[in-house]
C-alpha cells in the first residue's frame, strides 16, 4: 500500500503547525488572551486531528519523522515575518533536519 497521500497531507499540516507557532508569537506580545493566539491555538488543534486521520492511513513510524518538516516551515516564517536572524549554527542545525528527514525516508 502507498503511503504518498498521508505523508503530502502530513506534510502540508507541518505548514499548519509552523502558522500556529507565528501566530502564538505575534499574539503573546499582545497578551495571552487575543485572536492571535486564539488563532494558534486552534490551528495546533486542527493539525493534531489531521495528523490523526492520517495515522489511520499510514504507520506512525512514517509520518512522525515527516513532522520534522515543521521546523523548516518555521525557520522560513521567522525570517519573513518576524525577521529574526539566520545564524550559521541555526542554518547547520536545519541541514541536520533536513538530511535526517531525507535519511529516515530511504530506510
Amino acid at each position: 500500500m502507498s503511503y504518498l497521500v498521508p505523508i503530502i497531507v502530513v506534510f502540508f499540516n507541518c505548514i499548519i503547525g509552523a502558522i500556529a507557532a507565528l501566530l502564538l508569537k505575534k499574539g503573546v506580545k499582545k497578551g495571552l488572551i487575543n485572536r492571535l493566539v486564539i488563532s494558534g491555538l486552534g490551528l495546533y488543534v486542527l493539525g493534531a486531528v489531521i495528523f490523526i486521520i492520517a495515522l489511520k492511513y499510514a504507520p506512525v513510524s512514517i509520518l512522525y519523522p515527516v513532522t520534522a518538516a515543521t521546523y523548516i516551515w518555521s525557520f522560513v516564517f521567522a525570517k519573513k515575518y518576524l525577521g529574526e536572524k539566520i545564524s550559521a549554527k541555526k542554518l547547520a542545525g536545519l541541514c541536520l533536519v533536513i538530511a535526517g528527514i531525507v535519511l529516515i525516508s530511504l530506510a
